[in-house]
């Protein structure tokens, strides 16, 4: 009789196989402690007996461990080099472990959830610790971080609810998003001056927290840092920071070059030189009850004072010029005003209450801006009437107003943001004035009974969905659609192998214009065009070429994401393509440049563009934004043209399980030694000077940025005049000879002709 196994029976077994081919499946174990044999077969990694996957979360190691500096497994001795990942993880028994010199790596999640682990020293051996190496540790209290870290990687101590005291070794440069989000028990850290980039929400409800002090080499704070934080009252910068300050001893962080106020906590006096108060400086500090913000301050940024529960006296200055969404959402000061429209300086801030069917709106003479989420699903407002004071429509303003039919926007507003009317249906006809530059996205999205649209040419700028949903759109015929000036969307199913040229005057490319269009192989944007939005081009699979002009002064998020074929980039006459003539003396590789006007690259912009291999930042780039290279796996060569390193987010260029260790990263010889010891990108396999700059114009002679006429005087006189100065030679050598002779002319006036 055959013999009929139990579904537990196949579960178990198929689990057994599956652990016996992973990779933290143990080689041997030497005195109770398992080794996984490395590749270089001399060393090995501390890892566990897989009892975890099992579900048997204490089974594996526990009491007091010393990890061996070598251990001997037959006739080899393996030096211990790793701690694994998951080594240690969820052995709830565990008391304390001892670390090796020997050790240099601590892989992620190697202590998770060791909620029996009091204390941790990390020798100077150890250069990375991974991401959770020690999340949920909830006994841990003192740790000591060596001197060869060079980075700690998000989420590192989160959720270590005992942490009072953690020193921080001088050589660690980055450390990540919510390291220390929840350690609640944590009452002072000092960040060392080596330290550049700190991420978003790192002490995140760290509410024993007292006292910050922010090291001089810090250029990079993420958002929300101390958000939580109700008992800090001393917040400063170390002097000679190039980036940030504390100016008069305010307890808060500046941002020198522009005066905004960053971050702040309950015992802030904000200097009278601030100018804005950023996104989130003050969320969730319960502890602050009152604040005065002085007349040098122009903006409140969105949730600046969200969830300060305590604030009870807020003075707002008629300076006031803008004010976020949410700005003081769930204050005292809100909480304690009657219902209807409630202002905050001269701005609608938001209408509190229910309001009554029929509902008209007259906004006060000399009101300057409706704040964000200021009606928002007020479906009895049916008019509002707005004077000719403001500026600024905000985000959400008047979304889910079903009942609103009418609304005139006066010449002063300026911009319309992100879903400002989305969900009006009732809503008709809107005239833009001409004073509108930018729609945001989703403005007038699911606005169903909207037929009429008047957009001007001064707006260049529309974000993604901005008209969908609306008649309007809807009795557009299939194609490429344009907002007034603006390559808005492609309507219906675009045919395999379509090449788009965009209209002569085209302002801009608006957010998701392009966005799944896999039949899209080429798109050429004339000069006049000064944005493309976030996603314009997003997953446009068969997207090999396209042309960014110089008159491009930003590129959205994800503007070029998952654009896995593309090959080629072109920046004005720069023409970089992976089949080029070698006579231009251009490596035959796929180029990504980024155009020297260009002062931001936003997140993801070139995301998984899995074909370049070399990229190209212009000198005036200052930020580039999170996985812009991301799992651009080809990637070799990096070259950054900026003397000043950029603010960078450490995952700029990530590539899976790793960063750019086998990329080069060339930068201006005169800022090597700047960027050696402060680039927190990844640890890239070698950084080098520029020797010869990758972004000159072929046949550019005279330097001006275009290829014309004036490039063949310039040959000549240089033909005459060799010793002249004042022009590009390097470009003047248009076929690549070495000289500089009339066979440059011939080919500068082919490049002009297209050829």
């Amino acid at each position: 009789m055959r013999q009929c196994l139990s579904l537990h029976h196949v579960l178990t077994t198929l689990l057994f196989l599956a652990i016996s081919t992973i990779s933290w499946a143990y080689d041997f174990v030497v005195d109770g402690i398992f080794y996984d044999i490395n590749d270089d077969g001399v060393s090995v990694s501390v890892t566990n007996d897989g009892s975890y996957y099992y579900g048997e979360t204490d089974a594996c190691y526990s009491g007091d461990v010393e990890i061996p500096a070598t251990v001997k497994y037959g006739n080899i001795i393996y030096s211990v080099t790793a701690i694994g990942r998951s080594a240690f993880s969820h052995c709830s028994g565990l008391t304390s472990v001892t670390i090796p010199n020997s050790v240099t790596s601590i892989v992620e999640h190697a202590f998770y959830n060791c909620d029996g682990l009091t204390s941790i020293d990390i020798p100077n051996s150890v250069t990375s610790v991974g991401q959770s190496t020690f999340d949920s540790c909830n006994a841990l209290e003192y740790v000591t971080i060596g001197n060869g870290v060079t980075g700690i990687e998000e989420e590192t101590f989160e959720n270590c609810y005992s942490l009072k005291s953690i020193t921080i070794g001088n050589s660690v440069k980055f450390i990540g998003k919510e390291c220390f989000k929840n350690c609640r028990s944590l009452t002072s850290i000092i960040i060392p001056n080596s330290v550049t980039t700190i991420g978003h929400s790192i002490f995140y409800n760290c509410n024993s927290l007292t006292s910050v002090t922010i090291g001089n080499s810090v250029t990079s704070i993420g958002r929300s840092a101390f958000s939580g934080c109700s008992g800090l009252t001393s917040l400063k910068v170390e002097e000679g920071n190039p980036k940030y300050d504390s100016r008069n001893n305010c307890n808060a962080i500046i941002e020198s070059s522009t005066n905004t106020l960053i971050a702040g906590c309950k015992t802030t006096t904000i200097p009278n030189s601030v100018t804005s108060i950023g996104d989130n400086a003050f969320r969730d500090c319960s502890g602050l009850t009152s604040i005065t913000i002085p007349e040098s301050v122009t903006s409140i940024g969105e949730q600046a004072f969200s969830g300060c529960s305590g604030l009870t006296s807020v003075t707002i200055p008629n300076s006031m010029t803008s004010i976020g969404r949410n700005a003081f959402y769930g204050t005292a000061w809100y909480n304690n005003q009657p219902d209807g429209l409630v202002y905050a300086g001269k701005f609608a801030y938001k209408y509190k209450g229910t309001m009554p069917t029929g509902t008209h709106i007259t906004l006060e003479e000399g009101t300057l801006g409706i704040v964000g989420y200021a009606f928002y699903n007020c479906s009895g407002l049916t008019s509002v009437t707005i004077p000719n004071s403001v500026t600024s429509i905000g985000v959400s303003a008047f979304e889910g107003c079903t009942g609103l039919t009418s609304v005139t926007i006066p010449n002063s507003v300026t911009s319309i943001g992100s879903s400002a009317f989305s969900g009006c249906s009732g809503l008709t006809s809107v005239t833009i004035p001409n004073s509108v530059t930018s729609i945001g996205s989703s403005a007038f999205f699911g606005c169903s009974g909207l037929t009429s649209i008047t957009i001007p040419n001064s707006v260049t700028s529309i974000g993604g969905y901005a008209f969908s949903g609306t008649a309007w759109y809807n009795n557009q015929p299939d194609g490429l659609v344009y907002a007034g000036m603006v390559a808005y969307e492609y309507k219906g199913t675009m045919a395999t192998g379509t090449h788009i040229t965009l209209e002569e005057g085209t302002l801009g490319i608006a957010g998701d214009a392009f966005s799944f269009c896999s039949g899209l192989t080429s798109v050429t944007i004339p000069n006049s065009v000064t944005s493309i939005g976030n996603s314009a081009f997003y997953n446009c699979s068969g997207l090999t070429s396209v042309t960014i002009p110089n008159s491009v002064t930003s590129i959205g998020e994800s503007a070029f994401e998952y654009c896995s074929d593309l090959v080629s980039v072109t920046i004005g006459n720069d023409v970089i393509n992976i089949n080029q003539d070698s006579r231009f003396d251009r490596k035959r590789v796929a180029k990504a440049p980024v155009a020297e006007d260009e002062t931001v690259i936003g997140n993801y912009a070139f995301s998984g563009c899995a074909e370049l291999t070399t990229v190209t930042i212009g000198r005036k780039i200052t930020e580039i934004g999170s996985y812009a290279f991301g799992y651009c796996n080809k990637i070799q060569e990096v070259y950054c043209m900026a003397e000043q390193l950029p603010v960078t987010d450490q995952y700029a260029f990530y590539s899976d399980d790793s960063y750019t260790e086998n990329a080069t990263l060339y930068v201006p010889e005169s800022a090597l030694d700047n960027y050696k010891t402060t680039v927190p990108w990844s640890s890239f396999g070698t950084i080098l000077a520029i020797k010869d700059d990758p972004t000159y114009i072929v046949g550019d002679a005279n330097g001006n940025g275009e290829v014309e006429i004036g490039d063949v005087t310039s040959v000549l006189t240089l033909m005459a005049t060799p010793e002249a100065t004042g022009y590009d030679k390097k470009a003047a050598d248009a076929n690549g000879n070495g000289e500089i002779e009339i066979g440059d002319v011939t080919t500068i006036l082919t490049i002009m002709a297209g050829e």
